[in-house]
């Protein structure tokens, strides 16, 4: 370490040692500067050593200042307590003296010695005596309940869903708006409707040839904009939405419907400097098995209009509550194992669900608001 000689080659290796003790507090050794070595001795507990070199003559050292370190012998203390039963747990500690406290067949965390229910097919969800939590009663475990709420094991009709969860199957049936095509000239819209049949749901329908002009000459500019409606199972008026560009344009509508409505208008500047034309295809519905003996609450529940699309899903779906002001709701995901997959809080009318994560099969949706009260129960088929 040159302290003398030249100033602007003088230097000092100056090194400083802290390290953290076992309370994990910050402690200064020491620093050492100097030309001999230094033996550094630390009692106690540490968890870590920090060595730093700096130029302790002007700070700012001329050449490369080096320091070697040897190796760094410690020492880890035993503590040594009484096993009597050899299964790594002091007896103090020991939950079932004279047996292996390691020992969980069915991997819920509680020792075999006290779990009342070794071999829980839930084990992801048990109460602190190790008993699978069933919270409807039904003698199926929560995490395999096909149906929460309801009674699992009964099924009358045999077809391997649970009475609580069954959908009445849905009878496929098509009808068509008067005219194909519908067109519209000059300012307004024109309008074409269609009458759904008695307790027909679920209504899908393709509008396609929609066109726009946006650019060039204003006078030749115009947009086909799309109006639908409907009218709902209890007789409301629902918009379904506005759609504009080029292109066509999937409708799917769920619930009771009692019609349906399409309306063409210039969306550019309201007056269309030709004739717009858009081609309307068949209408597709189903009128649910039994739906005429419906209760009144589950014609409610349906007349609000729950729709979850697409369905079949890939990676996303949407759910939409019309109908629904300032709900907070619940969407669960079960595979047809009664294995809850998912589970989302959703707010509000629109929403939108990732399944990046759920493997392709078939599941039932069940839509809950914050009181527990079931809103709907979809089947849905993911493809990936």
């Amino acid at each position: 370490a040159p302290s003398a000689g030249k100033p602007t080659g003088r230097y000092i290796e100056q090194v400083n040692i802290t390290y953290v003790n076992g309370q994990g507090n910050n402690q200064n050794y020491g620093t050492f500067s100097g030309s001999n070595l230094v033996a550094v001795n630390i009692s106690g507990f540490v968890q870590s050593l920090t060595v730093s070199l700096t130029d302790g003559y002007d700070g700012n050292s001329p050449t490369n200042m080096s320091v070697n370190l040897s190796t760094i012998d410690f020492c880890v203390e035993t503590v040594l307590c009484n096993d009597s039963d050899d299964d790594g747990i002091c007896d103090s500690d020991d939950q079932c003296p004279g047996f292996d406290d390691n020992l969980d067949s069915d991997g819920d965390g509680i020792s075999d010695c006290v779990d009342l229910e070794p071999n829980s097919p839930c084990p992801d969800n048990v109460d602190s005596d190790g008993l699978s939590l069933d919270s409807d009663g039904d003698g199926v475990c929560d995490d395999l309940d096909v149906c929460p709420g309801g009674d699992d094991s009964i099924d009358e009709n045999g077809n391997g869903v649970p009475d609580s969860c069954d959908v009445p199957p849905c009878d496929a049936q098509t009808t068509s708006f008067s005219q194909g095509t519908l067109t519209h000239s000059g300012a307004g819209s024109s309008n074409i409707s269609v009458s759904i049949p008695a307790n027909g749901q679920d209504i899908s329908f393709t509008i396609s040839d929609m066109d726009e002009v946006v650019n060039g000459k204003p006078d030749n500019r115009y947009s086909e904009a799309v109006t639908v409606t409907y009218i709902d199972g209890q007789g409301a008026n629902q918009n379904y939405g506005t759609f504009t560009g080029n292109g066509a344009v999937s409708i799917d509508i769920s619930g009771l419907v009692q019609s349906v409505t399409v309306s063409l208008a210039d969306g550019y500047d309201g007056t269309s400097p030709g004739q717009l034309s858009v081609n309307l295809s068949l209408v597709n519905f189903c009128v649910q098995s039994g739906a005429a003996s419906l209760s009144d609450a589950d014609s409610s529940i349906a007349s609000q209009s729950i729709k979850v699309y697409p369905n079949p899903a890939s990676n996303d779906i949407n759910v939409l509550l019309h109908g629904y002001h300032n709900i907070e709701a619940q969407v669960v995901l079960y595979n047809f194992r009664g294995q809850m997959v998912m589970n989302k809080n959703i707010n509000g009318s629109e929403n939108h669900l990732e399944l990046v994560n759920v493997p392709s099969g078939l599941y039932m949706l069940l839509i809950n608001d914050n009181q527990g009260n079931v809103l709907a129960r979809k089947r849905i088929i993911i493809n990936k």
